[in-house]
């Protein structure tokens, strides 16, 4: 084995400035996300510089390697430099990065002065186990190239053919470097070669990925993370739905029950906002007819729609409209599950949760059921009043349908929301012992008029 140069053993040890930054699996293109992977790659870097100044300090020590005075004044203006890099990671990662490159470029002649007054064994010890890391490294890169490939393919999403054989080319140039240098029989330009051609390999790779399958990928991303964050909402509504049912059957407070809604109506406009950045996202990347940017379109529509109704229940139970206000939260609820539904097919790994999900809006319908059937037992005048409002809820609604703000699909969700809604108080008026006529000739006539809308629309 020929032994390396001093500047190639000190390169070696002191490691490559560049910055492997991991493949991931999630939306990265935001402002916010750029920001979290800046700071990440600043204390990563700022954490090698270190270990490897301590490490040459360390060796120095260990060897009894007296450093001059001229290149003393290196080492304490690197340690300064690491000291202010340290204190900008998270206010200013950029400047970090930049500190923590000049901390060690500073520190360079140290480490050559070190490593050139090491012992001859030593150095040959520290070349070996130097290579080993350097292959180490080019391995969990392809490791990282390699998972996101399977999960790629887990997916469905289509990754270019030749790319199996260029990992698998890769891992064997990977392998026979790293047995070269176990057996200690091997010259360095051989080892490096090795090396440098897995590293192209790799790189190559990446980008090939990026380019055929990089825009299905990342718009796979945004919807996916958008369908979780709207499954994972939608269940809180229901919840919040129940809690809110459960107070008002228990007559508690109404400042509790405005509160919950509102909490309500807030999550659902962070939401809505959220879902509306990934559709303009994915639009930039896959274009308005991809199968993504329309499920996204769907989201956001569905609940921009349901964030007024949610706000008007509010202002329903401050005036005293109990029916009323649970009326417009399951009108709510019902138009983002049935946008849920229509998304569905393109997101079968959330399967189980939107099944999940139906089972908690079904248990909300039950306690609507028993709500309504209390205010029809105790007061007609209320339930008169709730008729009335729901009334003018489905005139509104045909009229954003009519001027484009509402699907057809989710005007007729509302529609299947209300006709359920006044067939379940029509059964349970025709129950009672003395018949509330105008009440229920009112009922039908909104009955009839559901059913006209239904077959103009067809």
């Amino acid at each position: 084995m020929k032994l390396l140069s001093v500047a190639l053993v000190t390169a070696l040890v002191l490691g490559s400035l560049t910055m492997y930054m991991p493949l991931t699996y999630a939306e990265n293109n935001s402002a916010e996300n750029n920001s979290s992977m800046k700071q990440v790659a600043a204390q990563q870097l700022y954490n090698m510089v270190s270990e490897k100044i301590d490490k040459i300090l360390s060796l120095a020590e260990d060897y009894n390697i007296t450093i001059p005075n001229n290149l003393s004044e290196n080492i304490d203006m690197a340690k300064q430099l690491l000291d202010n890099a340290s204190s900008y990671i998270e206010s200013n990662s950029t400047l970090s990065i930049k500190l923590s490159i000049k901390a060690m470029l500073v520190f360079s002649p140290v480490a050559r002065y070190v490593v050139k007054n090491l012992p001859h064994e030593v150095k040959v010890e520290m070349e070996n186990n130097s290579l080993r890391n350097a292959i180490d490294v080019k391995m969990k890169s392809l490791e990282k190239l390699n998972n996101t490939v399977l999960w790629l393919e887990n997916k469905s999403i289509p990754v270019p053919y030749e790319l199996p054989d260029m990992i698998n080319k890769t891992y064997n140039e990977l392998t026979m470097a790293y047995d070269l240098v176990n057996s200690g029989n091997y010259s360095m330009s051989q080892v490096a070669h090795l090396i440098a051609d897995a590293s192209k390999l790799i790189g190559q790779g990446t980008a090939l990925l990026y380019r055929h399958s990089g825009r299905v990928w990342g718009t796979f991303c945004l919807a996916e993370h958008s369908m979780e964050k709207i499954l994972h909402n939608t269940v809180n509504l229901a919840k919040g739905i129940n809690r809110t049912i459960d107070l008002l059957n228990n007559s508690e407070a109404s400042d509790e029950v405005v509160g919950r809604i509102s909490a309500i109506a807030n999550a659902t406009y962070r939401l809505k906002q959220y879902v509306y950045k990934a559709y303009n996202m994915s639009v930039k990347i896959s274009g308005e007819d991809n199968n993504y940017t329309m499920a996204l379109n769907t989201l956001g529509v569905a609940l921009n729609t349901a964030y007024p109704l949610i706000n008007q229940a509010a202002t329903e139970i401050e005036d005293g409209n109990v029916s009323s206000a649970i009326n417009e939260l399951q009108a709510s609820s019902g138009i983002i599950i049935n946008a849920i539904n229509n998304v569905a097919p393109l997101f079968k790994h959330f399967r189980n949760r939107i099944s999940n999900m139906q089972s908690a809006f079904m248990h909300v319908k039950g306690r609507f059921k028993k709500a309504t059937k209390n205010m029809i037992l105790h007061d007609t005048a209320k339930m008169a009043v709730h008729i009335g409002k729901l009334n003018a809820m489905l005139k509104t609604a045909y009229n954003k349908y009519q001027h484009g703000k509402m699907t057809k699909t989710q005007f007729l969700a509302v529609l299947d929301n209300a006709e359920n809604n006044l067939n379940m108080v029509l059964n349970q008026l025709s129950n009672m012992k003395h018949h509330p006529r105008k009440l229920m000739n009112r009922i039908q006539e909104l009955l009839n008029w559901i059913k006209q809308i239904r077959r103009e629309i067809k």
